[in-house]
């Protein structure tokens, strides 16, 4: 995810031992868009499965291949599952699949990382959610739209979880509770293929969509199940949140649709316009330059 060092950049590679010596190891690196050997002191790929492993590798931003860390993404045995998944979005969005992945590396909880990654691993329901409109006519309407926005508020409500040190925890709550609080769009009438959309409370499809991961959370962790759910579940009428991560994805959520509606409101104006007006929601925007 994007917590990251100034002056780095991250990819999902599946790694494996080529060779060792005394001071030094050789690894082949897999990424999305190239494949290459490279000479790692010893201690760099410490814990990495030498027979195969997905890592989220941190590059130095100096124009070479420099390794400045490494973060195992623990018990994702299938490299094909992983970069399918890039084959499913298009073009500019392969750093939002880069975060999604990568946060398994970040969530120490073992219950919430099983269900995060069954989640992760159904792909029909991945296709679905990876192409589906965010609205009809509102935010984020285009294809890929509830990615794009829903990667947003995951990424912006963990920042903040992070920032204000409420625990890392909360910090994948807020994450995966961010990612999937809109997932049940993908049953809504603007995204479905057939006459079988239906118009209601997308937040109640949240929990038919997520039904047989989250049955297993809350058998093994109903603390964390009770937390995940408030960040999936009807905000009508709520004005206080129990859980911070939830307070986070709410605030983050209102957020991501404010800016969308602020940047399309000054879509082809010229730049000395500094205010527009969104036909979105009906609002003036004014900008600063």
């Amino acid at each position: 995810m994007n917590i990251r060092s100034r002056g780095t950049s991250d990819d999902l590679a599946w790694v494996h031992r080529v060779a060792q010596s005394e001071s030094s190891q050789l690894w082949q690196f897999r990424c999305l868009r190239e494949s290459l050997s490279l000479e790692v002191p010893r201690d760099v790929m410490t814990g990495v499965r030498p027979e195969g492993q997905l890592v989220l590798v941190q590059w130095t931003a100096d124009g070479e291949r420099h390794i400045k860390k490494v973060l195992i993404v623990p018990e994702v045995m299938d490299e094909v599952a992983v970069y399918r998944h890039f084959s499913l979005v298009p073009a500019g969005c392969e750093s939002i699949i880069v975060d999604i992945w990568g946060i398994l590396g970040l969530i120490q909880d073992a219950a919430l990382r099983h269900f995060y990654l069954a989640v992760l691993l159904n792909q029909e329901l991945m296709s679905q959610f990876f192409t589906a409109r965010a609205s009809r006519s509102h935010h984020h309407n285009h294809e890929t739209g509830l990615l794009e926005h829903s990667h947003e508020v995951a990424v912006t409500a963990a920042m903040l979880c992070w920032r204000y040190n409420v625990g890392p925890l909360s910090v994948g709550v807020a994450f995966i509770g961010g990612l999937l609080h809109d997932i049940g769009k993908i049953h809504l009438f603007y995204n479905a293929d057939t006459r079988d959309g239906i118009a209601g409370a997308h937040e109640s499809y949240n929990f038919m969509v997520l039904a047989e991961p989250l049955e297993v959370l809350h058998r093994s962790s109903p603390k964390i199940f009770e937390a995940l759910s408030s960040c999936l579940s009807l905000k009508v009428g709520r004005r206080h949140e129990s859980y911070i991560p939830a307070s986070m994805v709410r605030l983050c959520d209102n957020l991501s649709m404010e800016v969308c509606h602020w940047r399309t409101a000054f879509t082809d104006v010229p730049p000395h316009h500094w205010y527009a007006h969104s036909a979105m929601n009906d609002q003036w925007y004014k900008r600063l330059g």
